[in-house]
């Protein structure tokens, strides 16, 4: 249907939905003649979902905070790197906001949106619930990074 609209549009095709992995967005852009795609929940548990993309592409350059570093591809490589992209969360939360409890129903959110694409969400999940404080979580997400495989799973069923 998409390749049907594309070849009588005027205007872009941008697609949105169901797009979870970067494997997803190139066969939208190659094979269904998309002009762009629109990524959503899928970002707050792959964060490095653009960069995948980009290298996907050809596009090699890394962004400014990963010089001379690959995108995460593997489910134990993207997993370390959900885990990293929270321990940089947690500091950013430290960092603009002063209610703790605030910046505990900030992670907790992002959390319960992410852990659906983890083999072992439901773990984090209960540490972040539990947690008293960022530090306690942080303390969590760090001895998780040392002792624990956290993979990813690829797509999922959102519903």
């Amino acid at each position: 249907l998409v390749t049907d609209v594309s070849a009588k549009r005027r205007i872009p095709i941008v697609i949105n939905g169901d797009i979870q992995t970067a494997d997803d967005a190139i066969m939208l852009l190659t094979q269904k003649n998309a002009d762009g795609v629109m990524i959503g929940r899928a970002a707050t548990a792959r964060p490095w979902i653009i960069w995948q993309i980009a290298h996907k592409l050809g596009y090699a350059k890394p962004p400014l905070a990963y010089p001379g570093q690959l995108p995460p591809e593997t489910p134990l490589e993207e997993g370390r790197a959900f885990l990293e992209a929270m321990l940089h969360y947690i500091d950013y939360l430290n960092l603009y906001f002063d209610n703790e409890e605030r910046q505990l129903r900030r992670v907790r959110f992002h959390v319960i949106n992410a852990q659906k694409w983890f083999f072992y969400g439901h773990s984090y999940y209960s540490k972040a619930m539990k947690a008293k404080s960022l530090l306690e979580l942080s303390d969590s997400t760090r001895a998780m990074l040392e002792d624990v495989e956290f993979p990813m799973s690829g797509r999922i069923n959102l519903l």
